[in-house]
């Protein structure tokens, strides 16, 4: 990171508050792991962002090491098996579809695909919004 110039934009306050918001809750896999078993995750990884990139605490989510080991560093990927999609589908309604639908019409397609059990492909964009909805 240091040779990357890349910071992070949040304080430990900010950083606990989310990690506690988890209640001991993996991000990707909800599963309950305890909070000390969690681990911080860039959501777009370190390895691909620009030098002198600043992150944010919205690009930062508390995972279980077993999903961290999974995703990695991956970036140009099928997010769908990263997104969990039946967490993502249990949780979305009318006014979620509303808003992605406002956000973008080409992520509203995906997630109708999603809903019908296809494939589709999400950005590292895509994944950050669905994820702080």
């Amino acid at each position: 990171m240091r040779e990357q110039n890349i910071t992070h934009d949040w304080t430990y306050k900010q950083e606990s508050e989310k990690l506690n918001n988890t209640k001991g809750i993996c991000k990707l896999c909800n599963k309950y792991v305890g909070i000390e078993n969690l681990t911080l995750d860039h959501i777009i990884p370190i390895s691909k962002v620009p030098n002198g990139a600043v992150y944010s605490i919205n690009d930062i989510q508390f995972i279980c090491k077993s999903c961290n080991s999974h995703k990695h560093a991956k970036s140009e990927t099928n997010y769908s098996s990263i997104l969990k999609p039946k967490k993502l589908l249990n949780k979305l309604d009318l006014h979620m579809e509303s808003q992605i639908l406002h956000y973008d019409k080409n992520l509203y397609g995906k997630v109708l695909d999603l809903m019908q059990n296809k494939n589709p492909k999400f950005t590292e964009t895509d994944i950050i919004y669905l994820n702080n909805l």
